[in-house]
């Protein structure tokens, strides 16, 4: 790479599902929203449920503080409350889109703590 290029980051991250990039789970490094709505939060460890569709966020289990949340790109965005879910914050377009697949996956999986 030249010096006055940018990174494409499509190569990093993005791209098709073949990608190894998309198979692995990045450590989420947004947390704020998410450890405000807990009470006496533990620093979180994260574990792989599974990953929502073919999207870029995955169902997480927070092992430190006994929560189910969903994980989109780097944030923590949604977080798992009986059979449903709670939203963090007001996010764009696709994270909303997958937000309601994560509402989805709560009820189809109300059993999963």
């Amino acid at each position: 790479m030249r010096n006055n290029e940018l990174p494409n980051y499509r190569d990093t991250y993005g791209g098709s599902i073949g990608d190894s990039s998309l198979r692995s789970r990045p450590e989420p490094n947004d947390l704020s929203d998410y450890l405000k709505s807990l009470q006496d939060p533990k620093t979180p460890i994260f574990e792989e449920v599974e990953r929502i569709r073919n999207t870029r966020s995955w169902v997480v289990r927070d092992t430190a503080n006994k929560m189910i949340c969903l994980q989109s790109y780097f944030t923590i965005v949604s977080v798992k409350v009986g059979a449903s879910s709670k939203d963090l914050a007001n996010f764009s377009s696709t994270t909303s889109r997958q937000q309601c697949y994560f509402r989805q996956w709560c009820e189809d999986n109300a059993q999963v703590v």
